[in-house]
């Protein structure tokens, strides 16, 4: 859970103020969330960490739609505007899709446990 929690920091401090106020699109989906998956496919089995980037290649289409449909799970709320609600909320929204069909019922509260 350490490891988890420094992961987050460094997103938080570093990652997240480089599209801070941008309109959430695309490319700052990716940007935001490839150095999450990128940590996480060198640990993975080759075919499992293909079937996690195409897992990614769709969410990254979906990604707004996904956070709001999870509105319950998150406190993103507004204008899709990238801060650190939002980025939580679509790095939540990530780790649920991409580790469906076991339902993790992962919350943005929990990135703060």
């Amino acid at each position: 859970m350490d490891s988890a929690r420094r992961h987050h920091d460094q997103f938080v401090s570093e990652i997240v103020p480089k599209f801070q106020g941008q309109q959430i699109n695309d490319e700052v989906v990716r940007g935001l969330l490839q150095p999450y998956l990128d940590a996480v496919q060198v640990k993975l089995l080759p075919d499992m960490a293909l079937q996690l980037k195409q897992r990614f290649e769709h969410f990254v289409s979906c990604a707004v739609e996904s956070v709001r449909r999870d509105a319950h799970m998150n406190e993103a709320r507004g204008e899709s505007v990238l801060d650190e609600k939002w980025a939580d909320a679509l790095l939540v929204s990530f780790v649920n899709r991409a580790c469906m069909p076991l339902d993790l019922g992962l919350y943005t509260c929990d990135l703060k446990e």
